[in-house]
């Protein structure tokens, strides 16, 4: 699934996380890797108190000798400097994503806030709303030689949000990781919105539905458990009852799973679960790295 890569770099020690990741799953799926810098228009000269790539020959060296000493010899990296300098590295990264058409766009968390306004702002209407471009957010400066070990993939039994689960399937058989499947079901006081006004008035209707929910979640992830046990991956599913953003994060906790997978259509959509809204609360919440998938209909 991950034949090309993408990490877009500003120099700092931080953002070389995702180099390292970048050069464990090229050398594991024979994937190509791009190293990306884009010249920012009156750039700080330091990054959270970290020095911070300003010049274009500067930049160039720098991913030159990145690409030299951090990747195996068996592993294709290339390496990319915009010169032109730029103000919005936002629409900037969606227009490399468009050039070099990646299947997976690697980027390391340091200023949250920062990030996380880049990453649902225009990066994700940009990007993700493209349909086109999954985006692996790291959260850890320390990797491990055996990435992603414990996934926490959320479902609803949309099919376009299964996109989420091949792309954790194959990152399972990769990595060798336990995949943990996570249906949540809301409880008439999680309703939002609509569904939350119409429970109100019916509240002995709305549970009933909610049951009825629960007890097709239950087949539908049994199904969804066998389909992973043919292809020999791990697998584990569980059932939760509550607002989706607590149950995620709590379990993904207690299970301490160290990535979780969403598919997300990069914008508001008509299911409040996989709005970008509920994604960044999420990111917000939860202190490990994300795969943000971009759900879109399944191919026949």
């Amino acid at each position: 699934m991950f034949k090309h890569l993408l990490v877009p770099l500003d120099g700092t020690p931080l953002a070389e996380t995702a180099v390292s990741v970048a050069a464990i799953l090229a050398e594991k799926t024979e994937a190509k890797v791009t190293l990306l810098h884009v010249i920012e228009s009156q750039a700080p000269a330091r990054v959270h108190g970290l020095r911070h790539l300003t010049g274009a020959e500067e930049a160039q060296e720098y991913l030159k000798d990145l690409a030299r000493r951090s990747f195996p010899a068996v592993v294709t990296v290339e390496w990319h400097v915009h010169l032109t300098g730029i103000k919005d590295v936002a629409r900037s990264l969606a227009e490399h994503v468009e050039e070099f058409k990646p299947d997976l766009l690697l980027m390391c968390a340091h200023g949250e806030d920062r990030f996380r306004n880049m990453l649902f702002g225009n990066l994700a209407q940009q990007t993700l709303s493209l349909g086109r471009t999954t985006v692996l957010m790291l959260r850890s400066s320390r990797i491990e030689e055996k990435l992603f070990q414990k996934l926490v993939v959320p479902l609803d039994g949309d099919a376009e949000h299964e996109q989420g689960l091949l792309a954790a399937a194959s990152l399972a058989a990769i990595c060798g990781s336990l995949v943990q499947l996570l249906f949540v079901v809301p409880t008439p006081g999680a309703l939002k919105g609509q569904e939350a006004a119409a429970g109100s008035l019916l509240p002995s209707a709305a549970r009933a539905v909610l049951d009825i929910q629960a007890e097709e979640a239950v087949n539908y992830l049994k199904r969804k458990v066998q389909q992973l046990k043919e292809q020999e991956i791990e697998v584990q599913a569980t059932l939760s009852r509550g607002d989706p953003v607590e149950e995620i994060s709590n379990i993904a906790a207690g299970r301490e799973a160290d990535l979780v997978v969403l598919a997300t259509h990069g914008k508001a959509g008509t299911r409040a679960f996989w709005s970008a809204s509920v994604a960044s609360k999420l990111i917000s919440r939860m202190k490990i790295s994300f795969l943000l998938v971009p759900a879109r209909p399944l191919q026949d």
